[in-house]
């Protein structure tokens, strides 16, 4: 496992090519391609992935320098950073240890994207022993680059809510399995709504 230094260092090495690309960052609306990759190569996405899960799980510190150091050469691409670790750090310590391994290891590092906030028209329908997820969703910060999808939706069978009080469920998809189409723009960044198959 890297040490907590070493990994700042990474952060560090970055900044050059951040900040070279953050024009053509803002230009597009998302990350470029070097970016990302070289982020997934530095697993700066896996800040906060527990090690046994093959992550860095660096100290509270250590992941705002980290955060700092990237915001530093591009606040977008800082925010990316940070929601990418925080969302693949909820996957590591949120799901079943096997599960988890799967989606964090599936093809080298990855980075999950999504929103915490239950705002999209979605459901899960409920049908034997399968589920079906299906609806839109408002901007997640990182989908374009994103390898899994974290969403809110409710849990649903017949058309009806399970749960009385109508709660969300969480759900994990792949991003293969939706598609981000352009919406309204927002301040400072191109604002996406995800859409999932019907």
């Amino acid at each position: 496992m890297a040490t907590q230094h070493a990994v700042i260092e990474r952060a560090l090495a970055l900044q050059e090519l951040v900040r070279k690309e953050a024009p053509h960052t803002e230009r597009q609306g998302n990350l470029t391609a070097p970016v990302v990759q070289a982020l997934l190569n530095a697993e700066l996405f896996y800040l906060m992935v527990p090690a046994a899960l093959g992550g860095l799980e660096v100290d509270g510190r250590t992941y705002l320098e980290v955060v700092e150091a990237i915001s530093a050469a591009d606040g977008s691409t800082g925010w990316c950073v940070m929601i990418g670790a925080e969302l693949n750090g909820m996957v590591g310590v949120h799901l079943p240890a096997d599960v988890a391994r799967g989606i964090l290891a599936h093809n080298g590092p990855i980075c999950c994207a999504g929103s915490l906030i239950h705002d999209g028209t979605a459901t899960i329908e409920q049908t034997s022993d399968h589920y079906r997820l299906s609806g839109h969703w408002r901007f997640a910060s990182g989908c374009n680059h994103s390898s899994y999808v974290i969403a809110f939706a409710p849990l649903c069978t017949a058309g009806q809510p399970v749960m009385t009080d109508n709660a969300p469920t969480i759900t994990v998809v792949s991003r293969t399995l939706s598609v981000v189409t352009p919406a309204a723009a927002t301040i400072g960044m191109k604002r996406m709504v995800f859409r999932a198959p019907m």
